[in-house]
C-alpha cells in the first residue's frame, strides 16, 4: 500500500519521504533542509485527507485515509485485532456516511489486519458481506495487476452511485 499511494518503493527510511517523516525535528545545522538527499521521489495518489475515528457506541477507534485519483477516489479505513469482535454497526454507518457526504466518495475500503485469528476475520468478513463488502486486490489504484497487501486483506464497498470498489 505503501508503494502504490505514496511511492516509497526502495527508500532507506521506515517513514515516508513524501510526507517528510525523513526529516529530523528540528533538522541539524549542517544539513541543507532543501536538498532533497534522496533524489527525485516518485509519488503515488495523492493523500487528501487522514483520519482518526473514535467510534464511543462500539468502544473502539480506527485510523484511515482518503486517497486516489478522480473516479478511484476512496476512503481507506484499518481495522487491527483491537477493533474485532465489537459492535461496529454504528462506527461503520458512520464511516460509509462520512466517505459519502463529507468527501463525495463513491467506495470505500476495510482494510483487515492478516494477524487477526482466522476466526474472528471470517466472522468479521462475513458481516461485512451483508451490506455489501467483498474481498478486493489493489488493481484500481496501482498501475499492475493483482497487487494484494501482505500486511492487510482489503474489503471494498461502493455507494449508491456507483459500480463496485
Amino acid at each position: 500500500m505503501k508503494t502504490v499511494f505514496l511511492g516509497d518503493e526502495g527508500r532507506p527510511s521506515t517513514g515516508s519521504n513524501v510526507m517528510g517523516a525523513n526529516a529530523h525535528s528540528p533538522p541539524e545545522e549542517d544539513v541543507d533542509v532543501y536538498n532533497n538527499y534522496f533524489g527525485k521521489v516518485k509519488t503515488g495518489h495523492v493523500m487528501d485527507a487522514w483520519l482518526e475515528i473514535w467510534d464511543y457506541s462500539g468502544a473502539c477507534s480506527f485510523r484511515g485515509f482518503v486517497a486516489g485519483k478522480g473516479d478511484q477516489k476512496c476512503l481507506f479505513a484499518f481495522f487491527d485485532s483491537a477493533v474485532i469482535g465489537r459492535d461496529l454497526k454504528q462506527g461503520l454507518m458512520a464511516l460509509i456516511e462520512l466517505a459519502e457526504s463529507v468527501f463525495a466518495l463513491h467506495h470505500v475500503v476495510i482494510c483487515l489486519d492478516r494477524s487477526v485469528p482466522e476466526a474472528d476475520a471470517k466472522a468479521f468478513m462475513k458481516s461485512l458481506r451483508w451490506v455489501g463488502f467483498e474481498l478486493v486486490t489493489m488493481d484500481m489504484w496501482a498501475e499492475e495487476r493483482d497487487i494484494t497487501s501482505e500486511k492487510w486483506l482489503l474489503l471494498g464497498a461502493s455507494g449508491s452511485k456507483s459500480g463496485k470498489a
